[in-house]
């Protein structure tokens, strides 16, 4: 059985946490991973995102710098 046309949820949570994992490793595009493994491109898509979000390995926000009156002081630009 293909597990690209599966429609059993459970075989996905446990068969597609390995292609993402796979597909990270290889380097190569999800295109070109999809195609070597006859995998559905959208459903790869699908998978990468949900398990990006579940994990929390989305890159976080940036950080900014927000000046202060004590560092504006220091280049005399505070307000009194």
């Amino acid at each position: 059985m293909n597990i690209a046309s599966s429609s059993d949820p459970k075989t996905g949570v446990r068969v597609w946490p390995a292609h993402v994992r796979a597909l990270e490793a290889s380097g190569l595009s999800r295109r070109e991973y999809c195609r070597r493994q006859h995998l559905s491109y959208h459903a790869l898509t699908y998978w990468v995102r949900k398990l990006r979000q579940t994990s929390g390995s989305a890159l976080p926000p940036a950080l900014v710098e927000v000046p202060t009156c004590s560092t504006l002081l220091l280049r005399r630009s505070c307000p009194p």
